[in-house]
């Protein structure tokens, strides 16, 4: 699979876009370019691999021969199985699918490609593994997921988001 990326301007709240169709050979990101200029060095890395977490999930499609969500089965893909039928009973909406197998599956992931960036730009002593998994979770709020955590987890991860983002550790280093 050949992967792109690319700037553009995306309306609305999202940073980015993936397009990405089967046999899924070529697929393209598309970071939009004033969300990006705004935001924090880390928060643009949450970004880059939050959406190279969808670009394996069309790597692992496509090497199973998957071409849409009816191809999947318990047996060749079940994570994302589980979060179509999630759709298709109606409890999450079609483009919440890979964002509901993501929160299952991806966010330690994410949350350690983070840690490492980051720890390799700032190295603040502050900044916990729980605080990169709440930034993990930044792009999968509103998924059945997210909504299914207890609401005192939710509270800690909103703090932990907000304090590697908005915290005074940033006014000591160059967080930018």
């Amino acid at each position: 699979m050949n992967l792109y990326f690319k700037l553009g301007n995306i309306p609305g709240t999202v940073n980015a876009k993936i397009n990405g169709i089967y046999p899924y050979n070529e697929v393209t990101i598309t970071l939009d370019q004033a969300r990006l200029e705004n935001r924090r060095t880390v928060e643009v890395a949450r970004t880059f691999l939050h959406e190279a977490v969808h670009a394996k999930i069309f790597s692992d499609l496509a090497k199973a021969g998957i071409a849409s969500n009816e191809q999947l089965t318990s047996d060749n893909f079940p994570g994302l199985f589980d979060a179509y039928v999630e759709h298709k009973n109606g409890n999450i909406p079609a483009d919440q699918v890979h964002h509901q197998y993501m929160a299952g599956y991806y966010v330690n992931l994410i949350a350690t490609g983070l840690k490492e960036f980051d720890t390799r730009n700032h190295n603040n002593p502050e900044i916990t593994m729980d605080h990169y998994v709440a930034l993990a979770w930044d792009g999968l709020r509103g998924t059945k997921a997210w909504n299914d955590l207890r609401q005192e987890v939710k509270a800690k991860i909103n703090n932990d988001s907000d304090y590697i983002i908005n915290g005074c550790w940033c006014s000591v280093i160059n967080c930018n």
